[in-house]
């Protein structure tokens, strides 16, 4: 029969004796409590969310602004998919004009012909208040988590994101863009049928999978 020997540490209490070593309680917990805060910091910053799929993030040559005005509280950018994935973050290049408090939804669309955006695929993010966005063109774009959406390669898409309210002129959201203008991107009132002001821009965003 293994019995294990216990040893009375310096805090008076007794803790297991292993090889004849003896280790503080104190001192244990001081190697061990580091561990349990970084992997604690790795669940609050989206756990194993960060396997990138897609990308369209090229260096900052311009701006889009929306949420300003109708019908503009939805808003996309076409891609076609390079692997079959389930995405559960959305990063995307945006900040604020001024002082707008409405909360902000990232998601997936289909396609359809148009092109335009057509219905959801799976589920959206997580709201993101507007009030937590830089005043400047972000050098680490901002992520939308607690979506899931499941995507198949070589299949055309669109990055959307939509707000809960709409601003004015000097309070909404900037999606920043970037490279030659082939990519293209669309507006909408509210997400639905044919979508207004389609245009052409790489409008910067990744996407990520566990």
């Amino acid at each position: 029969m293994n019995r294990r020997k216990f040893i009375k540490a310096a805090s008076g209490v007794f803790v297991p004796a292993t090889f004849g070593i003896l280790v503080p309680v104190k001192a244990a917990a001081q190697v061990y409590l580091p561990h349990l805060r970084n992997a604690f910091r790795k669940v609050a910053a989206g756990g194993s969310c960060s396997t990138a799929r897609d990308s369209d993030a090229p260096a900052t040559t311009g701006s889009q602004t929306w949420a300003s005005t109708s019908p503009s509280a939805y808003i996309a950018a076409r891609f076609t998919a390079a692997a079959t994935a389930t995405i559960c973050r959305i990063d995307t290049a945006i900040y604020k004009l001024g002082t707008p408090s409405m909360d902000l939804f990232a998601f997936i669309y289909t396609d359809q012909a148009g092109p335009s955006p057509n219905v959801i695929v799976g589920s959206e993010s997580s709201a993101l208040s507007a009030t937590t966005l830089g005043t400047t063109d972000p050098g680490t774009l901002v992520s939308f988590t607690g979506l899931s959406a499941s995507i198949t390669a070589s299949t055309v898409y669109w990055v959307c994101m939509r707000v809960s309210a709409i601003g004015d002129v000097s309070n909404n959201i900037i999606w920043s863009n970037g490279g030659a203008a082939d990519s293209n991107f669309s507006m909408d009132a509210d997400g639905a049928g044919t979508w207004n002001g389609t245009g052409n821009r790489h409008m910067k965003f990744n996407l990520f999978s566990a």
